[in-house]
């Protein structure tokens, strides 16, 4: 049961990340005026992720994983609750201080998005 929830959880928070980065792109493209749901995605993230790791923590299992995709679990994890201080910065910024931190906040999701990607590869299910 555990091995399912691991799996079941961990893709979840997968679809949650490429809809979280997908909705300002579609929120453009379809005109929408409100990133709502992108920014309960951002908050709710770290959550899931948070959750989507306690069940094979706790179980002291980690041995049968890949440590270097543990590695970039971990920071991923470190890196979605920076994004989360980078986005609620975001809102309320204005000006070249706002430019700034778009740009951080794209580079810090294409870095988060990368270290998703290898730890998928180096201990998917």
């Amino acid at each position: 049961m555990s091995f399912l929830w691991s799996a079941l959880s961990g893709w979840t928070v997968v679809l949650l990340l490429a809809a979280g980065i997908s909705i300002p792109y579609l929120a453009r493209l379809l005109r929408w005026s409100s990133l709502a749901p992108h920014y309960g995605l951002g908050l709710l993230l770290p959550l899931a992720a948070t959750l989507h790791a306690a069940l094979p923590m706790s179980q002291l299992r980690m041995a049968a994983f890949d440590a270097t995709g543990l590695t970039l679990a971990t920071g991923a994890l470190a890196l979605m609750v920076w994004q989360t201080g980078l986005g609620l910065a975001l809102r309320s910024a204005g000006g070249s201080e706002r430019r700034n931190l778009r740009r951080r906040h794209f580079v810090t999701m294409t870095i988060l998005a990368a270290l998703v990607l290898g730890h998928i590869g180096l201990n998917r299910a």
